[in-house]
């Protein structure tokens, strides 16, 4: 499936969704369990990834995290650049796209066999580098980012955006 915003359902979760919509639908929905039920779902992630659980937030899609992390950067004082994948998931591009406009220098790398690989970030990114946006996995080409390369690139600037991590987890454990 190449889309930015979900994956496939299991059975289970299918049923999940399905059983929430008629209770919503009769007027019935508990949304007491429903914040339960996410904050025990962040709490398995977060134990998934080895993360803490104050690392990992409910958003609805991943178009919606790219969007908060552009209009933090449009606040901040000092412009500078992104580095992104110039064939990255159009729903995540577009809010860096429109940093032009508040002054910020777009570099947009180009994919080789489906991807961008850290070490064309390593040569692109300075020290006017703002953020590294990019998919852990690729959707379209089904490549897996190399983390930990591109976390020691980031960590040269101290300048990362890592998204859809979840499609990470997902692709390593089915």
């Amino acid at each position: 499936m190449n889309t930015a915003s979900i994956g496939v359902a299991c059975r289970a979760s299918r049923k999940t969704l399905a059983d929430a919509a008629g209770a919503w639908a009769e007027g019935r929905f508990d949304f007491v369990a429903a914040e339960r039920a996410g904050e025990e779902a962040r709490c398995i992630f977060a134990e998934l990834i080895n993360a803490r659980v104050d690392c990992v937030s409910l958003i609805p899609s991943a178009s919606a995290v790219a969007g908060q992390v552009a209009a933090h950067l449009s606040d901040v004082p000092r412009r500078g650049n992104i580095v992104i994948g110039a064939q990255e998931y159009t729903s995540a591009l577009f809010f860096f796209l429109q940093l032009r406009s508040k002054g910020f220098e777009i570099r947009l790398l180009p994919f080789q066999n489906g991807a961008v690989k850290a070490h064309q970030f390593a040569v692109t990114a300075d020290e006017h580098t703002r953020r590294i946006a990019v998919s852990a996995v690729q959707s379209a080409s089904g490549y897996r980012v190399d983390i930990a390369a591109l976390r020691e690139v980031a960590s040269h600037f101290r300048r990362l955006a890592l998204r859809r991590r979840c499609a990470a987890v997902r692709r390593v454990s089915s």
